[in-house]
């Protein structure tokens, strides 16, 4: 007897243990959020920031479709470029789709950002003042929003040097975009 009612709960918790499973697989969307955390606690982990001080000024000038030129209060003049993105590139001029992707991501970001007063988190600065970082306008990251938009995809290789949290918004973004099919997302 004690062996059939042992063989019947072992049944139960199995039968038990593949439902919850089923069900967490139905709702793996729900999981997302703690996935691309881990994601860039896993890069932050390997590749921790230098801290650096953020550098506030003007946006004078969209140079490229993810360069600017900005004049900080001091009246220092710096060029940076959006970091952690796969550039666009357009082989030819056949290739029409990455052209006006190009366009479509320089005039979001000169709406953005041109004759606006930003903070710039650099995670590399030269001598030169050139550098690459993640733009703040006010308290949005302007990174994550062009990602969002389906105009920048990110590359897990640029984005060493970013804090956990603008790996995370980063991630995040990514998601979006690719769940909705927007700009580089819709492209196979």
């Amino acid at each position: 007897m004690f062996h059939i009612l042992h063989k019947l709960a072992q049944v139960a918790f199995y039968g038990l243990l593949a439902g919850l499973g089923a069900v967490l697989y139905q709702q793996r969307s729900v999981l997302h959020p703690v996935v691309d955390y881990y994601q860039a606690w896993q890069i932050h982990r390997e590749n921790p920031r230098q801290d650096r001080e953020s550098i506030s000024g003007q946006v004078i000038k969209v140079t490229g479709e993810y360069a600017f030129q900005m004049k900080s209060a001091q009246g220092l003049l710096f060029n940076f470029q959006l970091t952690g993105f796969e550039p666009i590139t357009a082989t030819n001029r056949a290739d029409e789709a990455a052209a006006v992707l190009k366009e479509e991501c320089k005039s979001r970001l000169t709406e953005l950002i041109l004759s606006n007063e930003v903070r710039v988190a650099p995670s590399f600065l030269s001598p030169l003042r050139t550098g690459l970082g993640v733009v703040y306008r006010g308290e949005t990251n302007v990174n994550a929003v062009l990602v969002e938009a389906g105009l920048a995809r990110p590359n897990r290789n640029y984005l060493k040097g970013l804090t956990r949290d603008e790996l995370y918004e980063m991630f995040r973004a990514e998601r979006k975009a690719r769940e909705e099919k927007r700009g580089v997302w819709s492209v196979p």
